[in-house]
């Protein structure tokens, strides 16, 4: 079925409605009729199977029918820091770190960060980003939206590790510190990790001796240099395979 964003639901609520762009999709592009039916998340974690009652010029209204706890939002919430790429690689980054279970992504300029936006700029981006984080999520099925924002320094990023289980920092110069898959041994529950990238142009040494300062963990990604947007991308999915719900350990 469909899915589609509608404003908080409160508890027992049972009408709904959808409007501006999407309302207009619906009855342009979806052609739906009433009495056809919809899912809706509303950001809470949970989804609401919902059928068509009436649809307007700009509104489309509906009648809640049932609603179930989210099951595809992974145990692990993964916090990506991003160094700045280029304007593109980051817009090509969001929809797949989104289908891949980020929490939230944080971008900041690192000392090599060929394009870091101006703050009228980074508006824009954000916004944007957060317009494809959204539509990332009703294609792959999530109920929760990934929170996307920046801060100004890597300074600050580091700063954010002391509420994580994990900090790890991955640099191109601790290739030969690979994340560990597991021994098998049991290890103490992981609920929250941060990841820091770095980007085109990597990390500097003095950027990687202030990670270590503040606690992080040196991590490499293997014998060959990967493209900034690649590495990000693995990041996840190491991340999810060891601590999340890629290696078995499913959302209760």
């Amino acid at each position: 079925m469909r899915r589609f964003f509608i404003d908080p639901l409160a508890s027992g609520q049972t009408q709904a409605a959808i409007r501006g762009a999407d309302a207009a999709h619906i009855r342009r592009v979806l052609r739906l009729t009433a009495g056809e039916r919809v899912i809706l998340v509303d950001g809470s974690g949970w989804e609401f199977a919902a059928v068509i009652r009436r649809l307007g010029p700009d509104r489309v209204d509906l009648d809640v029918l049932e609603r179930a706890a989210g099951r595809s939002e992974s145990p692990l919430a993964m916090v990506l820091a991003q160094a700045f790429l280029k304007d593109r690689k980051m817009d090509d980054l969001i929809r797949p770190l989104t289908e891949l279970g980020v929490t939230e992504w944080v971008a900041f300029p690192a000392r090599r960060s060929v394009a870091v936006p101006h703050a009228a700029r980074l508006e824009e981006r954000l916004a944007r980003w957060e317009r494809l984080a959204r539509e990332a999520v009703k294609q792959c099925g999530r109920v929760r939206v990934p929170a996307v924002r920046a801060v100004e320094s890597l300074e600050a990023v580091l700063a954010e590790g002391v509420a994580c289980d994990r900090r790890l920092f991955f640099w191109e110069d601790a290739r030969d510190r690979p994340l560990a898959a597991g021994s098998g041994a049991v290890e103490a529950p992981v609920a929250r990790i941060l990841a820091v990238v770095g980007p085109e142009g990597g990390f500097t040494p003095e950027e990687a001796a202030a990670a270590r300062r503040a606690g992080f963990t040196m991590a490499g990604l293997g014998p060959r240099v990967l493209r900034a947007d690649t590495a990000a991308l693995t990041v996840c999915a190491l991340l999810q395979h060891r601590w999340g719900d890629l290696g078995g350990r499913l959302t209760e």
